[in-house]
């Protein structure tokens, strides 16, 4: 039997030390890395998807004025977190050793696992 299992998280909130402390919490307008496919980012556009409905909520809960600024793909939407060209990142970014020593990630809030059963008999005739 083999387990495949796979852990789906959202980063909602990502800030650099100095970035709260230059800016006294809130800078003026926050540069929002998106990246993710459907079911999390669906339309870009109307900014539909759970990633970006969550963040949408937040943002207008806590006056958080932002931009959104897309990414194909993960990793380019952190190196732009980590250069400080945006200041957060949403969308489903799996939580890596590594990756958990370089950012801060919020509470996951989606789980999936695949599980695959199969038979190790020797074929016969």
């Amino acid at each position: 039997m083999k387990i495949v299992r796979g852990l789906l998280f959202l980063i909602l909130f990502l800030f650099a030390h100095s970035l709260l402390a230059q800016n006294s919490g809130r800078p003026d307008t926050l540069a929002v890395g998106v990246t993710g496919n459907a079911l999390f980012v669906m339309d870009t556009a109307l900014q539909t998807g759970i990633s970006l409905e969550i963040w949408r909520e937040l943002a207008q809960n806590q006056n958080i004025p932002y931009r959104l600024i897309f990414f194909e793909d993960v990793s380019h939407a952190l190196d732009s977190l980590q250069s400080g060209k945006i200041d957060v990142v949403v969308g489903p970014i799996g939580i890596t050793a590594e990756r958990a020593e370089n950012f801060r990630f919020t509470q996951p809030y989606f789980q999936s696992s695949l599980s695959i059963m199969s038979v190790q008999e020797s074929p016969t005739l």
